[in-house]
């Protein structure tokens, strides 16, 4: 029982390395928010920006699962009706579970669903708020384009939709990523 403990040790770490099962990658890019705001709407910044990472185990099939995380920035409201320094920040951090289908090579798909934490910072003159909610439903889409270096490092560049079925939000982001197989 011994020899085959050790025989396993020494055999999977060269086969995970030979495969490269595994990838992590970190993106960050603008975003634009789709309005759902009645009041203020004409105050709103729709442009802002968002940050992900993403661990994926690669299938030797076109399928990947992983889990994603990441910041985004939905909103920030400014200088509204009193013309004073007010600002009203809106971000949602998504920990999703992923699944990514290759096309090709290069092209790929990804849909990612599960909770999101908000966080929604208002600074006016009477000082600063701070109020957290949760989501359990949110989801994204997303298309890309990877190109691979020597089977390791990667860059590419993706659109990706985010839905939070809480707060309704809408959100469509333009990240660049890099990333390694491992």
């Amino acid at each position: 029982m011994y020899k085959i403990f050790v025989l396993f040790f020494l055999i999977a770490p060269q086969f995970l390395k030979s495969q490269k099962d595994f990838s992590f990658q970190l993106a960050a890019g603008p975003n634009y928010y789709f309005n759902n705001l009645e009041i203020f709407k004409e105050n709103l910044e729709p442009i802002n920006y968002s940050i992900y990472s993403k661990l994926m185990w690669n299938t030797r099939y076109r399928l990947s699962f992983g889990i994603e995380s990441g910041y985004i920035r939905l909103y920030r409201l400014n200088d509204f009706a009193t013309g004073l320094n007010s600002e009203i920040t809106m971000t949602a951090i998504p920990v999703h579970a992923a699944i990514e289908m290759k096309f090709s090579s290069k092209l790929y798909a990804t849909f990612s669903f599960g909770p999101s934490f908000f966080r929604n910072n208002i600074i006016s003159n009477k000082g600063e708020q701070s109020t957290h909610t949760f989501s359990t439903a949110d989801i994204s889409f997303g298309l890309g384009y990877r190109h691979t270096f020597k089977n390791h490092l990667f860059i590419g560049a993706e659109s990706k939709f985010y839905y939070s079925s809480k707060s309704e939000d809408r959100n469509l982001a333009l990240p660049v990523f890099v990333g390694i197989n491992f």
